[in-house]
């Protein structure tokens, strides 16, 4: 008599020890960066427009602006920050079946990848690994933070080839709300017409690619989205209207 034996499915949640040291990476390697950068842009933004001829009211206004926003992004995104990413860690499950990975977290679409689909494994020893999909969106993050993590690792490895992730992956994380934040700004304050308009061309284009992200990315989560897709929504609407307003001096030309 022939004996049917069921398909390993194996589940893994990650470790409650382990957020405590996940949350202090974040906020040292991404919170702390954008904030600074954003403070200094603001700055910037405040001493051009005080050279190009801008009233007190509009000084007083961007400072007290700065200020309302450094105090914000210094006390409470840390807060809304741990909040956030305790109920992301606290939901987390790997399940491994005999042909596929499967992530769930709360808030997000669950991600399921096919062995078969796996294009590459990349790990930055230590933090965490992804497994990334065909389709470059479709990744599945795994924090080392996972219980047994090495049985994990020992699974993933042998999918697809491996490559370490060094710092630039985290660093576009900085750079790219200070590239679209840089081009805006200059933009507003910029004297030539034309370059006002290529800059924000840019910086739209800059924006939508970020809603396109936003809405097709599985990692992000419904909050985070609609926040994103408001926010940049009111920019490509505010760089619009700047855009309507410096046409007819550029055709004028």
């Amino acid at each position: 008599m022939e004996v049917l034996t069921q398909p390993t499915i194996r589940h893994y949640r990650l470790l409650p020890d382990r957020l405590a040291e996940a949350e202090n990476r974040t906020r040292r390697r991404i919170l702390f960066p954008q904030i600074a950068v954003m403070g200094v842009l603001l700055a910037i933004s405040i001493f051009l427009g005080t050279r190009a001829g801008a009233g007190i009211k509009y000084t007083v206004g961007w400072a007290v602006f700065l200020g309302v926003w450094l105090t914000y992004s210094l006390f409470m995104s840390p807060r809304r920050l741990h909040k956030k990413r305790a109920r992301c860690w606290e939901t987390y499950s790997l399940e491994i079946g005999p042909d596929y990975l499967l992530r769930r977290q709360a808030d997000t679409p669950d991600i399921r990848l096919s062995f078969s689909d796996i294009k590459r494994i990349e790990r930055r020893p230590g933090e965490y690994v992804r497994v990334v999909g065909n389709q470059n969106l479709h990744v599945i993050g795994i924090p080392e933070g996972i219980d047994h993590f090495d049985e994990v690792w020992q699974t993933v490895s042998n999918l697809a080839p491996t490559a370490a992730v060094g710092k630039l992956h985290q660093v576009r994380s900085v750079i790219a709300p200070a590239l679209g934040a840089t081009l805006f700004l200059a933009a507003l304050w910029t004297s030539s017409p034309a370059i006002s308009l290529t800059l924000l061309t840019l910086f739209i284009g800059l924006a939508v690619w970020g809603i396109v992200i936003s809405i097709r990315s599985p990692n992000v989560p419904r909050k985070v989205r609609r926040t994103a897709i408001l926010l940049y929504s009111w920019l490509i609407f505010l760089s619009v209207l700047k855009v309507i307003s410096t046409l007819p001096a550029v055709l004028g030309k």
